[in-house]
């Protein structure tokens, strides 16, 4: 008979509002159970601990939102896998989050690096800072001025940083009452060569902090002058795993680099051990980097 023993660990419990500040949700995320008979997850929750008031069948999704709380009260919860044929397994470690109580304060930080002014910046450029609220910053926005040519006063999306754990432990211990203190770090790799004009010009960049109660704020701006035409440095990115990941056993470790002086079109594709395979011309697994 088949007995399933549940390697699963709730490892995030994020606190989400929706636009409306109203629909208050909990956001739950646990790691994938390593069985291959596995077939989906039931999530148990609970107004007490070690109680079941509901449970719900999510699929095998392994991220699953709680939106029927009430604001200000504290829920508990546990998940189970399960097979086809209907066992199932021990339940997770227990997790609790209170449905917080909207509020007016907006997020609030600091956009650190590139330096103000920072000239001859080439190929990647680590974009950070920090950004905390009262009930978590849920996203941080990465955006530039747009540039001759473009629709002006409409500012250029660039892409959503990613919230680094255990990075700023000093902005944790000076603001030890905010929520999500642990993670207020984010971090963004800009590849300067995607900007416009192949990145050879000024840019100014900005980040934007949004709340889980629908707030938005600036947390600064950055001015740069890129001159990616003088570069000699190669450059590159790692793609896989993601930032902040969660993974186990075998894990694929790909990126890209390219570098000034080699031929029009190569790439380099390296693998954990340090290798490389440099394959000339256009490769169809990175056609959004060649060039």
């Amino acid at each position: 008979m088949l007995k399933l023993r549940l390697s699963l660990t709730v490892f995030l419990v994020t606190v989400l509002f929706s636009t409306a500040a109203s629909a208050a949700s909990i956001s739950l995320a646990w790691d994938p159970n390593k069985e291959p008979e596995v077939t989906g997850y039931v999530v148990l929750v609970g107004s007490a601990p070690g109680g079941t008031d509901q449970t719900v069948d999510v699929g095998a999704k392994t991220i699953w939102n709680f939106t029927t709380g009430t604001a200000g009260k504290k829920y508990y919860f546990r998940v189970q896998a399960y097979t086809a044929t209907g066992l199932k397994s021990l339940s997770s470690n227990e997790v609790s989050a209170a449905v917080p109580t909207p509020t007016t304060v907006p997020p609030y930080g600091s956009f650190d690096t590139p330096t103000q002014n920072a000239t001859g910046v080439t190929g990647s450029v680590a974009v950070t800072g920090w950004a905390l609220d009262d009930n978590g910053v849920t996203r941080v926005r990465i955006l530039r001025a747009p540039v001759a040519g473009e629709a002006a006063g409409t500012l250029v999306y660039l892409g959503d940083a990613s919230f680094v754990t255990g990075a700023r432990p000093d902005i944790a211990a000076t603001f030890p009452a905010a929520a999500l203190k642990n993670r207020a770090g984010w971090g963004y790799l800009m590849l300067t060569l995607f900007l416009p004009n192949l990145g050879n010009g000024t840019f100014t960049l900005y980040a934007y902090a949004d709340d889980a109660d629908g707030h938005s704020a600036l947390l600064g701006s950055r001015t740069i002058t890129c001159s990616n035409a003088s570069s000699v440095t190669p450059f590159g990115a790692i793609d896989t795993p993601g930032q902040g990941e969660s993974v186990n056993g075998s894990v694929n470790n790909f990126g890209w680099v390219l570098s000034p002086d080699a031929p029009l079109g190569s790439h380099r594709r390296w693998d954990r051990a340090g290798r490389h395979r440099r394959s000339p011309g256009r490769c169809p697994d990175w056609m959004d980097v060649t060039l």
